[in-house]
């Protein structure tokens, strides 16, 4: 796994994580996925979570990523129906 303690983020003030693909392939975690989110919130970097599935609520995607170790509110989840309206 790449480290992700690199200090790059100062520069940045959140990481937008694509979720389908990226953190999880259905039901199941991409493989360092979930250790890298968890090492870059543990330095203090704010993570929103995107994903273009508009077929569940952010409280079922923070549920499922909670699953896998990560810990977000549902107000952390953009996708694209919230997008849409907002």
């Amino acid at each position: 796994m790449i480290s992700v303690t690199a200090n790059i983020w100062g520069q940045y003030d959140v990481l937008l994580a694509d979720l389908d693909g990226v953190v999880y392939e259905g039901t199941k975690a991409i493989e360092d996925a979930p250790e890298a989110i968890r090492a870059l919130q543990n330095q203090g970097l704010p993570i929103g979570y995107v994903t273009n599935n508009s077929s569940r609520k952010p409280e079922t995607i923070a549920a499922q990523l909670a699953g896998f170790g990560v810990l977000c509110e549902p107000q952390d989840i953009i996708g694209s129906g919230k997008t849409g309206v907002d």
